[in-house]
């Protein structure tokens, strides 16, 4: 078969980082997740489903160690997803022989995708919040819940200044402070992001943002991820001052207020957390369904000890 029409397996080293990303950046949906230096940064075992000269890629985002045959979710990677490239329509049977090429290589499968790829049998099924922020901002506050209204209003006459710079070293500091038992983020990932701040990549950028009160101290710091398509909302976290404040309805009303009326979006990162999505439900944005396959191919009695410990 030619290799303009069919899917090849390529080692990280050996993928051409500028047509992956031309794929990735092209296709409308595809997320920021899915660029080469992401993928380099946070999954350093993975490698590429490519079809044909980069017409449609897919991340095969392999176990840490590389050496089993396991396709795992990355740290601080909310999905993978196939990217195809702009204008072009994958037949049925492509993205069939894409789902079949994961089932046959893997023994163990654990990854959260978007709609047309599925190895398997879905364990669980996920929401992301992302806004559109294309209308103006007066169309787009006119969506914000009551609740959410109110808190932003307390929050703005609170004299809360937005400083589009920053620490990456505030952010990783102030969510820890706040989450870091709840999000259970190791190490790694911190320096993971550290390292997405260092380098200079062309695909998307790392912006850091500090709120602070009216004496000028740090109440709120964020990290977001920006390409031409969206921003994202990675790391954030406000201090017990930003919290007494209302800091984090302050920046993303600010955010919003910035970007309306531009063709990007607001993309939130989830949340199936009860609390985080109501919070991120009062800004008025769109649900976007994506889902979470897991599935232990080994016969036994290898699947019973591979199952204590995946727990699947």
């Amino acid at each position: 078969m030619a290799k303009q029409d069919r899917w090849r397996i390529l080692e990280a080293g050996a993928i051409d980082p500028l047509l992956w990303d031309r794929c990735v950046a092209s296709d409308p949906v595809a997320k920021v997740y899915n660029y080469y230096d992401y993928l380099d940064t946070f999954a350093r075992s993975w490698k590429g489903a490519v079809y044909g000269d980069y017409v449609a890629c897919f991340p095969l985002t392999g176990f840490r160690k590389g050496h089993l045959p396991w396709l795992m979710q990355p740290a601080a990677t909310q999905q993978v997803q196939l990217s195809v490239l702009g204008g072009v329509a994958l037949d049925k049977p492509v993205i069939e022989a894409l789902n079949q090429l994961i089932r046959e290589r893997y023994k163990v499968i654990s990854i959260a995708v978007s709609p047309p790829v599925a190895p398997g049998i879905i364990t669980r099924a996920r929401t992301n919040y992302s806004l559109d922020l294309s209308p103006e901002y007066p169309v787009l506050s006119a969506n914000f819940t009551k609740s959410g209204a109110r808190n932003i209003k307390k929050a703005t006459a609170c004299g809360l200044v937005l400083e589009e710079k920053g620490d990456i070293e505030k952010v990783i500091a102030l969510y820890r402070s706040a989450y870091g038992t709840l999000a259970q983020l190791k190490d790694y990932v911190y320096d993971a992001f550290r390292e997405l701040d260092r380098r200079q990549i062309k695909a998307f950028q790392t912006r850091v943002y500090e709120v602070k009160n009216e004496q000028g101290d740090l109440v709120f710091a964020a990290l977001m991820l920006a390409d031409h398509k969206a921003m994202y909302y990675v790391l954030g976290a406000p201090n017990e001052k930003g919290r007494v404040l209302r800091a984090t309805y302050f920046f993303i009303n600010e955010l919003i207020r910035k970007y309306a009326g531009s063709d990007r979006k607001l993309d939130f990162e989830g949340s199936d957390l009860k609390n985080v999505a109501d919070f991120y439900r009062s800004f008025g944005p769109q649900e976007e369904q994506y889902h979470l396959f897991q599935s232990n191919n080994y016969g036994q009695p290898i699947k019973w000890a591979v199952k204590k410990i995946i727990g699947f």
